[in-house]
């Protein structure tokens, strides 16, 4: 799958948990110290080499909303607009990070993950890429959630 600025499963960023519940093949919820997670399953027809794709989703919940979509990876062909960033051909962050400022991304590099600040996207190469609900975050509030100190 190559992912890009829109998300692109369906799991409605900003809906209510209600709603994505509903569209959910299995969840369950992950008590957090601050807060809790719903976490889920989708499975999607012939989005992938076989006829069958799951998919994990985690969203952070505020307010019955789900305000993030972060999809872990569960294969190896994963791109984010045609940038390797799945467990078996993701480039090192730093590489990461270079081919998309190459196609004329704004990214904050860390030492595990990239931040897209205008896209309100995380990526973490080889593990997931996350949407954080634009309507929700401020710019400030997306950016001192994700940017290490």
């Amino acid at each position: 799958m190559n992912f890009t600025t829109e998300f692109p499963l369906p799991f409605i960023l900003g809906g209510t948990v209600e709603e994505n519940i509903a569209l959910l093949d299995d969840y369950f919820f992950n008590e957090k110290g601050s807060g809790t997670d719903l976490e889920g399953f989708l499975v999607l027809d012939g989005t992938g080499d076989d006829d069958e794709n799951m998919w994990k989703i985690v969203s952070i919940i505020e307010e019955d909303t789900c305000v993030t979509a972060r999809v872990d990876f569960n294969n190896s062909n994963i791109t984010f607009l045609g940038v390797p960033i799945g467990p078996d051909n993701s480039l090192s962050v730093e590489k990461t990070a270079e081919a998309l400022k190459a196609q004329g991304l704004t990214v904050i590099t860390q030492e595990y993950d990239l931040i897209l600040p205008e896209h309100f996207i995380t990526i973490e190469p080889y593990d997931w890429i996350c949407y954080w609900d634009k309507t929700y975050w401020s710019q400030d509030e997306f950016l001192e959630e994700t940017v290490d100190p």
